[in-house]
């Protein structure tokens, strides 16, 4: 298997240090009062994120991966050996867990929005577009199965090698990362296909949610955007 330099390694962890730090800044002042508990990043947990992803997208996808391989390993991963951390913690482990994924899913627009797809056809000619149009997913049921997904992969996968290299393990995240992607891009094409004043909420019910699993996450874009204007 291929190895990193340690400075491509620091260089890709600031980037997700940094969002995470600003998924965990939005949450703490617009979510903690209210769920009773505030969140953290871990930077150790990022490095090894970081790493364990440039490794399997380097060895098991062509090259030049593009974006949503690449926000969907920090999705899988981050799953796997998570780098946010729940204080105080729910007392239930399982609780403990969904709460976890739902970070991620918050980290979501907050990835793609520093990320960007070439969109030109033509030789020689590069043209790139920002991914920061993320719209939501296209139904609360959607994201309900996505968040039951991501909960799935610590029970059908090993978990991750400490400094090992394991070959079988990879390949088995790279296939999730794969499967990811696709329904990431799909998600946001299908919301980039609307008006462009509309928005994945104008599809669904707008009856009050239940439960945070409801909640139409369109509003983050906005939050991040909010809090970057704040933090220029």
């Amino acid at each position: 298997m291929e190895s990193l330099s340690n400075e491509r390694i620091q260089e890709d962890a600031e980037i997700v240090v940094n969002l995470a730090s600003a998924v965990a800044t939005v949450w703490n002042e617009h979510g903690a009062s209210h769920f009773g508990f505030k969140i953290y990043v871990g930077l150790r947990q990022v490095v090894d994120c970081c790493e364990r992803s440039n490794l399997i997208l380097e060895n098991f996808f062509p090259p030049a991966p593009g974006p949503f391989k690449r926000a969907a390993s920090l999705l899988v991963l981050g799953r796997l050996n998570p780098f946010f951390s729940l204080d105080p913690a729910p007392v239930s482990r399982s609780e403990r867990e969904k709460w976890l994924v739902r970070m991620l899913l918050l980290f979501l627009p907050a990835t793609l929005g520093v990320l960007e797809v070439k969109v030109s056809r033509s030789p020689g000619i590069d043209k790139w577009m920002r991914l920061d149009g993320w719209k939501g997913f296209p139904s609360p049921a959607f994201k309900l199965e996505f968040i039951n997904y991501l909960l799935g992969l610590n029970e059908s996968m090993p978990s991750l090698p400490n400094g090992n290299n394991d070959f079988s393990a990879d390949s088995q995240v790279a296939r999730h990362i794969l499967a990811t992607s696709m329904l990431i891009e799909s998600c946001y094409y299908l919301g980039e296909s609307l008006p462009k004043e509309s928005s994945l909420r104008a599809l669904r019910t707008r009856q009050s949610p239940q439960s945070f699993d409801e909640i139409d996450l369109t509003y983050d874009a906005h939050l991040y955007r909010d809090w970057a204007l704040r933090h220029e």
